[in-house]
């Protein structure tokens, strides 16, 4: 039976300007001029007998009708995407997973307990690279999954929990070694911070609710692996990861004085295409991580 198709120049604009909402970026995407956008558009307005898009102060805004068929049409474009990649050879095999994660996530929680995961599943080879960017185009990352930060899911992919951002309240032993430190008396410290994170500790600050200064904060560095040095080095304090320094306080090389725990507003994802979803070594890594955190986050409350 011959299909009644729309013309598919048409449906590659519409897909192209509904993932991004932007007839501009489309155009860009596609190869073509922003006007070639608007007439496939309109092209494929006149076919289907709706309107699809609404300008509204200079923000383009998918109507009801063409956010059902937005996900229909991108369902059928994953499709084709992978026929053509296991023709083509490029959908990454079953027994290979490639994994894109922070630089401080992988250095200090993927790497130390990667060899758990190949050792229960020894048929899945792993590849760990490192990102730091929020873009989870992964027709362009070359990897399965990818491990980000963020204060909500990230669109257009599947989102995974793995677990909340909990920061412990660090310094060195000789730091405050013989003083009487409390809460207030922080003030008299060097307070070191995360420079993509320097809200940290005024949240903390207003979750605890007292009135402390927090006004030596003289030392901002780009990365945890650059704030756990400094703090190693008798610096000051810093809030930093759980998972970070959990060997570090486990050797006494660091110590939480007040056994402080600051949950902060952000949360880890493991992000992989939807398209990709049900694939065995997806749902095997996923178990894994939620099993291996939960078992590292119990030994470290009751280690507290």
């Amino acid at each position: 039976m011959k299909r009644k198709l729309p013309p598919l120049n048409a449906i590659k604009a519409f897909e192209a300007s509904a993932r991004y909402l932007s007839f501009t970026k489309a155009a860009e995407e596609l190869c073509v001029t922003q006007g070639a956008i608007s007439r496939q558009i309109k092209l494929l307005e006149d076919y289907l007998g709706v309107s699809l898009f609404q300008r509204l102060s200079k923000n383009l805004v998918m109507t009801e009708e063409a956010k059902i068929y937005s996900k229909d049409i991108g369902a059928a474009f994953d499709s084709i995407q992978i026929a053509t990649d296991k023709i083509s050879s490029r959908l990454i095999d079953d027994d290979m997973l490639i994994i894109n994660a922070l630089p401080s996530f992988s250095s200090y929680w993927l790497t130390p307990n990667i060899q758990d995961f190949t050792k229960k599943y020894p048929g899945i080879n792993i590849r760990i690279v490192t990102g730091d960017d929020l873009v989870t185009d992964f027709s362009g990352m070359n990897a399965d999954v990818a491990i980000r930060i963020g204060n909500h899911p990230f669109a257009n992919v599947e989102n995974y929990k793995i677990m909340d951002e909990h920061m412990l309240l660090v310094c060195s032993p000789e730091l405050i070694a013989g003083k009487d430190f409390t809460i207030e008396s922080i003030n008299q410290y060097p307070l070191l911070e995360h420079i993509g994170l320097p809200v940290v500790w005024d949240q903390w600050k207003k979750e605890i609710g007292i009135d402390i200064t927090l006004r030596k904060r003289t030392l901002g560095l780009e990365h945890f692996f650059m704030l756990l040095e400094a703090v190693r080095q008798g610096y000051g304090f810093a809030f930093i990861p759980d998972f970070i320094v959990r060997k570090e306080l486990q050797a006494g090389r660091l110590i939480n004085p007040l056994n402080i725990i600051h949950k902060t507003k952000l949360n880890y994802y493991l992000l992989y295409p939807e398209r990709i979803r049900n694939l065995k070594k997806i749902q095997l890594f996923c178990k894994w991580f939620t099993d291996l955190h939960n078992h590292y986050l119990t030994q470290s409350r009751n280690s507290l």
